[in-house]
């Protein structure tokens, strides 16, 4: 009986396990529950029937919460505007000769297209091209079927309202102003050069996601072991907005029951968005097999 047990066990330990990316939200004063998924852009939607309670907990809500939705043509404009260098700076004089040249030639063999042709976007801008070009070559990445922006197709699909943590302006302080110019056009010339480091890291977050380790993500990234573009800064600016989503989120799931949709690195750990929200005095657990099913 014992033996039976432990098979059984080892079977659905994995399933267990991946409940610990979907969690309900409680008590402070909440009229209903909420939920809160942790997302990984890198997994495909496939992985989604395999996390228990997932459709029942996002049938529960009435609508949804991310990090940032724009869905306008007006936000669209803005957002190339906002990812343009200044009319007076030029890659050619941010870069030594070889340099140009290195960059502009992984451009071209990742993208099919180069500096000259990208000269007027920010580095940060260009360095997002080049990863997710990365990441579909080394890792089989698949924007059509990535998790990432599934529940916000499915909210517009069902005429749920989408709610966002960050406005225009803060996405696009995140996306291309968090850091100095300087520093941008360093890190791009080295997420290029040491493209592997790049590769590296998403593989070991893909396979902590896959077991619901939501603190082993932050502590990937925050490591410094960690060599990659993503890194411990990234994370201080990450976190740098939790007392402002707390406050943003209580405010929506006190309106209605909320299915929150955020990258998984966000969440796990001490210092992660789930931590905060229990340290605002909310009752956070993870969502496990409904054993009546």
């Amino acid at each position: 009986m014992q033996k039976k047990f432990f098979i059984v066990f080892i079977l659905f330990f994995p399933i267990l396990l991946r409940g610990q990316v979907l969690y309900e939200i409680s008590g402070n004063g909440l009229p209903s529950r909420s939920y809160i998924f942790a997302e990984c852009k890198w997994v495909s939607t496939t992985y989604l029937d395999s996390v228990p309670q997932l459709l029942k907990s996002y049938g529960h809500c009435q609508q949804v919460v991310v990090e940032c939705f724009l869905n306008t043509a007006d936000a669209a404009t803005q957002m190339q505007r906002m990812a343009q260098l200044p009319d007076t700076v030029n890659y050619k004089d941010l870069y030594t000769s070889e340099r140009y040249q290195l960059i502009n030639q992984a451009l071209f063999n990742r993208l099919h297209i180069g500096l000259e042709q990208l000269g007027r976007m920010r580095p940060s801008a260009i360095g997002e091209l080049f990863l997710n070009a990365l990441y579909k070559e080394e890792l089989g990445y698949d924007e059509q079927r990535s998790m990432e922006n599934f529940f916000p197709f499915i909210a517009i699909e069902q005429g749920y309202d989408i709610l966002s943590l960050d406005n225009l302006e803060q996405t696009m302080q995140q996306l291309f102003y968090r850091e100095p110019l300087h520093y941008q056009t360093e890190e791009l010339y080295n997420m290029i050069v040491y493209w592997d480091r790049e590769v590296a890291v998403v593989r070991e977050l893909i396979a902590a996601y896959r077991k619901g380790e939501l603190a082993d993500m932050s502590y990937i990234v925050r490591s410094p072991e960690n060599k990659s573009t993503m890194s411990f800064s990234d994370y201080q600016v990450w976190s740098s907005r939790w007392s402002r989503w707390v406050k943003t989120l209580g405010e929506y799931m006190s309106q209605r029951s909320s299915f929150v949709v955020l990258d998984a690195r966000y969440l796990g750990g001490d210092k992660g968005f789930l931590q905060a929200l229990r340290s605002a005095g909310y009752k956070v657990k993870a969502v496990k097999i409904d054993r009546r099913e």
